[in-house]
């Protein structure tokens, strides 16, 4: 899909979607996406992707690829209960790791979202703590992350170019937050409250104090070095 014409550039994030508006979950390896994408996708938001997330350069909109998910036994249990035995195959697979991993189709958990634009991009992080916490990430410093989680794959200096001006762009639009992981199953009502804009927990709004020049500047040094990294 993104090897089309250098139209997309793909995310290391998940993606869910809440009433036509896409979430970005961006994240490495052992982050908790794919678990948040399954918890927020199985409380009825829409499901776009677990562990790539298509960026459309042409509209800045993200665009769903629906693979299979891979879920800890805690996480099918908790978040889906009896029905995770008819949409689970049987026999887990081994992550790098050594845990087991249950294949999850996401279609029989919910609907399969569309393209749509980006409205939050919310960063997961692993805690010791049992509490879900919300915390405003600064554009710049959300810009940088996004960035390190690029998948470079077209050697085009100029779509190189189009992939930070996207970037750039996504994080002045979108409002970005880190997201400190609770016990799974308490982290899906954290981001709820904050999309239906009921803020039941204080959440902070996100920081908009970003100097701009700083933010031109920081895109700029990505630009120069993004050429230096292909996969």
């Amino acid at each position: 899909i993104w090897a089309s014409q250098g139209r997309f550039l793909p995310l290391h994030s998940a993606a869910v979607a809440y009433q036509g508006q896409g979430i970005l979950l961006p994240g490495g390896s052992g982050s908790g996406k794919t678990t948040l994408a399954l918890e927020l996708a199985a409380g009825g938001l829409d499901y776009l992707s677990d562990e790539y997330a298509p960026i459309d350069l042409d509209g800045l909109l993200v665009w769903p690829f629906p693979r299979p998910l891979q879920a800890s036994a805690e996480a099918v249990q908790t978040l889906l209960g009896a029905r995770g035995r008819e949409i689970t195959e049987e026999q887990p697979l081994l992550d790098n790791n050594g845990i087991p991993r249950y294949v999850v189709n996401p279609r029989g958990v919910a609907s399969i979202g569309r393209p749509c634009p980006i409205s939050y991009v919310i960063f997961p992080v692993m805690q010791s703590g049992q509490r879900a916490e919300l915390q405003p990430l600064p554009r710049v410093e959300a810009l940088v992350e996004l960035a390190h989680l690029a998948i470079v794959y077209h050697p085009d200096p100029a779509w190189k170019g189009r992939s930070v001006d996207a970037l750039l762009a996504l994080v002045r639009q979108a409002p970005c937050y880190r997201l400190l992981l609770g016990r799974i199953g308490t982290n899906g009502e954290v981001i709820r409250s904050l999309l239906s804009g009921e803020n039941k927990g204080g959440i902070p709004k996100a920081s908009n104090s970003d100097d701009i020049g700083f933010l031109d500047v920081v895109s700029e040094r990505i630009r120069q070095l993004l050429p230096e990294e292909e996969y």
